[in-house]
């Protein structure tokens, strides 16, 4: 018997719902930077095949791992890597062994521009819901600008490796954030719809934040850097020019620091 999902480590909840709680409690408290990585909570049950079905416990168990650069543009999107994690769920060795069921779950991504918790729940089978919480525990409806948010927000994250604070997590799956040419360009067409936004982020050394030296736009220069895509880094900056000289400037000086 196997309670494992292929590729993916977990933690197992000692006590129901302590991981929601203890991700409660840290939102309370998260300020600035980016946030925590985002958590996907997986509820299981255990399934006997030599005991009838109506006699089989209901008593879900609950999973838990973090997770940086996963797709969270939208709920479906969210969806999808729920359904990766049940095809990799694996089974018992024979037809007579207990194997685990995945029931359903709530995905956990952060908002660092509203301090805010974009959480998705899913039922398996059945129906996939999307809501936001606050950091007085506050719900409201997921919006379109809030999907923008976090897309951004999952991404830098990964290229950051997240804050000091998620360091000491464990059970942490770490994704390419952006793989496709497309999922790039959405990334960077969020980031010049969002530049005037950046400061919220902070920056990298603490000083006073503003928009062209936010973790937004370092991030950007690091991705670039990493990557080694500098003629789509002259392209991106370029277009930058046309609404803040500035931007340019300092991604001339920081990348002149980095050599």
């Amino acid at each position: 018997m196997s309670d494992c999902i292929r590729g993916t480590p977990e933690n197992v909840e000692k006590r129901k719902g302590e991981a929601l709680a203890a991700r409660d409690k840290f939102i309370r408290s998260t300020r600035n930077g980016l946030g925590p990585p985002d958590m996907c909570c997986v509820y299981k049950l255990q399934i006997r095949p030599v005991i009838p079905v109506a006699l089989q416990s209901p008593n879900r168990i609950g999973f838990f791992h973090y997770v940086l650069g996963a797709d969270v543009s939208s709920a479906a999107a969210v969806a999808a890597y729920f359904g990766e994690i049940v095809n990799a769920q694996e089974q018992g060795w024979m037809l007579s062994s207990a194997h685990w069921k995945i029931v359903g779950g709530i995905y956990c991504t952060y908002d660092a521009f509203t301090h805010s918790d974009i959480r998705i729940k899913v039922t398996i089978p059945g129906s996939v819901s999307a809501y936001v919480k606050d950091s007085s525990g506050a719900k409201s409806p997921a919006t379109e600008e809030h999907w923008q948010h976090v897309s951004l927000c999952t991404v830098l994250r990964a290229l950051y490796g997240s804050d000091p604070e998620a360091h000491t997590l464990t059970c942490v799956r770490v994704l390419p954030p952006l793989p496709t040419p497309a999922s790039e360009q959405r990334f960077l067409t969020a980031v010049r719809g969002m530049y005037a936004q950046g400061a919220i982020l902070g920056t990298e050394d603490g000083s006073t934040a503003q928009a062209a030296t936010s973790r937004l736009m370092s991030g950007v220069v690091r991705y670039f850097m990493d990557s080694r895509r500098y003629t789509q880094a002259i392209h991106f900056f370029n277009q930058c020019m046309e609404f803040c000289l500035c931007v340019v400037v300092w991604v001339l000086m920081h990348c002149s620091s980095d050599r």
